[in-house]
């Protein structure tokens, strides 16, 4: 992550160049030597995530991470759904769309679509997001319904559903507004469950989560396997006491409790 020595306004950050034929900043970067390795610093991702989304012109956005490609021409494909459903659509609100999300193999091309897709899910080139690391946290509801139906190229809702029972540990990534749940900042990237209080939020204020068809994100080549996290073991004790004993209550201060919402 860079820190700007001055924060840039909108217009400037939009107007800003970058040469591509330099490569990537962090590229061959000591990690050790880094401002942040020396003072010990985390990662503050749910910062990063608030700032990109309130810079954002546009009323819809897509929560998404850097390493995550989304599946060709979602844009104007959910664009035209809202056009023509949003008042079909109004029913659920509040409400935001989630997108499955795949890993693929490494060496495997990115799925420009959903047809392609299913061909490397069939070939066993692809596999759901985190499966076998924590397939509670992505796993969408009637998940292999929905890589079953076949893609007409255009986009709808496949399944409206709510963050509880099977699905109530759920962090889903999704189209959204501005008016969502913010991501809270005291969590970090190394602690882990970064996202997880978003969506218990939107749990806690009865938002409904409409699961879109032919739509998809990837995420960068290289299927992740459950490996040690011992490295993070202080971090992740930290998350979950200031989860336990400070957050959750405050939530519960603010919105009450609902029953099957859950951490």
């Amino acid at each position: 992550m860079i820190f700007f020595l001055q924060i840039p306004s909108q217009k400037e950050a939009m107007e800003a160049t970058y040469n591509c034929s330099l490569g990537a900043p962090y590229k061959g970067v000591n990690r050790t030597s880094t401002h942040a390795a020396k003072n010990k610093l985390i990662y503050p991702i749910n910062l990063a995530r608030n700032i990109a989304r309130s810079m954002s012109e546009t009323h819809y956005v897509l929560t998404s991470d850097v390493e995550l490609y989304p599946s060709l021409n979602v844009i104007p494909k959910f664009l035209k759904m809202i056009f023509e459903s949003s008042l079909s659509l109004s029913k659920y609100y509040p409400a935001v769309f989630p997108l499955p999300v795949f890993e693929i193999k490494i060496g495997t091309p990115i799925p420009n679509n959903k047809t392609e897709l299913q061909n490397l899910l069939k070939n066993k080139l692809a596999i759901p997001f985190h499966r076998d690391i924590c397939d509670l946290c992505h796993g969408i509801p009637k998940r292999e319904e929905w890589i079953e139906k076949e893609d007409d190229q255009q986009l709808h809702v496949f399944h409206a559903a709510n963050r509880t029972g099977k699905h109530r540990f759920w962090e889903p990534f999704y189209i959204g507004t501005k008016a969502n749940p913010i991501f809270d900042e005291r969590l970090s990237w190394e602690g882990m469950q970064d996202k997880i209080i978003q969506a218990y939020t939107m749990c806690l204020l009865n938002y409904t989560f409409l699961v879109l068809d032919n739509a998809f994100l990837v995420h960068r080549p290289g299927i992740k396997r459950g490996g040690s996290r011992g490295w993070r073991g202080y971090y992740m004790a930290q998350t979950h006491n200031l989860l336990k004993r400070v957050i959750v209550p405050e939530l519960h201060n603010l919105y009450g409790n609902r029953t099957g919402c859950e951490i």
